[in-house]
C-alpha cells in the first residue's frame, strides 16, 4: 500500500521541476508558447508517471479512467506539452499559459482519486 502524502510530495517535486524547466530552460517564446528540449520534458514526464502508485494503474486497467478525473487532467497536461514544432523534431512547442491551471487541477484531483482508491482497497 502507499501513503497518499508521500506520493503527492514526490509528484509535486517533479511537477515543480517540470514548470521550472519550461519557464527557465526554454529556447525561445512565441506569445503563449515556449520551445523546450523534448528529451528533458519527456524525462520529467516519465518521472511523474513513475511516481504514480501501482494501485492507481491497476485501478485504471480494471475500471477504466472514466471515474478518475486526474487521468483526464494528466492527458490534458500531455496535450499542452507535447506539441510538435514545425522547424525541429528535437523540441516541443509548450502551451505554458494553459499548463499551470492544469497542473493545479491535476494535483487536487489526484489526491482525491488516490484516497478513493486507497479506501476501495481496504
Amino acid at each position: 500500500m502507499y501513503n497518499t502524502d508521500e506520493v503527492m510530495v514526490n509528484i509535486n517535486k517533479y511537477l515543480k521541476k517540470l514548470m521550472f524547466t519550461i519557464e527557465n530552460q526554454a529556447s525561445f517564446s512565441f506569445g503563449k508558447t515556449k520551445i523546450v528540449n523534448k528529451k528533458r520534458l519527456d524525462d520529467i514526464l516519465c518521472c511523474v508517471e513513475g511516481a504514480i502508485p501501482q494501485e492507481y494503474k491497476k485501478y485504471t486497467q480494471t475500471y477504466g479512467t472514466m471515474g478518475l478525473k486526474s487521468s483526464l487532467y494528466l492527458s490534458k497536461i500531455h496535450a499542452a506539452i507535447k506539441n510538435k514544432f514545425l522547424l525541429s523534431t528535437d523540441v516541443y512547442s509548450v502551451k505554458y499559459k494553459e499548463l499551470e491551471p492544469l497542473i493545479t487541477a491535476f494535483v487536487a484531483e489526484l489526491r482525491k482519486d488516490l484516497n478513493k482508491i486507497y479506501e476501495s482497497n481496504t
